[in-house]
């Protein structure tokens, strides 16, 4: 069986990520499963269509995500993840030599193609974790999102 390939424009950029192979991928799920599940809580009552049209919206809605997120990683470790996370992605970009592939395996990479446009690294980086995890009604996000809210303390009833 192939794996899945998909590819999506985000704020102009084509980005296309191969779903990574089962042993890098669930080590990579393993540590978003460890760090993410806390910040994930922030998306709590969003519908999957809401949550679809973040790739290609303005990145406040992801503001609680991710400032739940970085509370709790260092640099090394957002260096990391985003390789990780794009360890099977590549950009298309046009140029004066034509169209060509960068792979975002390479952090060097990932600066160049998201100059000046991080809100669009961060959509990328969702869109490749949607790729390898599942949609986020099914996969990942909703298994983070189910677990930050069996954390969470319930409310008391007056």
């Amino acid at each position: 069986m192939a794996l899945k390939r998909e590819e999506e424009t985000i704020d102009e950029i084509r980005i296309v990520t191969v779903q990574l192979p089962p042993i890098p991928g669930a080590k990579l799920q393993a540590k978003l499963m460890k760090i993410a599940a806390p910040a994930l809580s922030g998306l709590k009552g969003l519908s999957e269509s809401q949550l679809d049209k973040m790739l290609h919206m303005d990145l406040g809605a992801l503001a609680p995500v991710l400032a739940g997120l970085f509370s709790q990683i260092d640099d090394k470790l957002v260096e990391t993840l985003i390789r990780e996370t794009f360890a099977s992605s590549y950009a298309v970009v046009q140029d004066e030599k034509g169209s060509r592939k960068i792979e975002l395996s390479n952090l060097d990479n990932v600066n160049v193609v998201f100059e000046g446009k991080i809100g669009a690294m961060y959509k990328a980086l969702l869109f490749s974790m949607k790729v390898n995890f599942g949609d986020f009604s099914g996969g990942v996000f909703s298994k983070l999102r189910g677990a930050s809210e069996e954390k969470a303390p319930a409310p008391e009833s007056a």
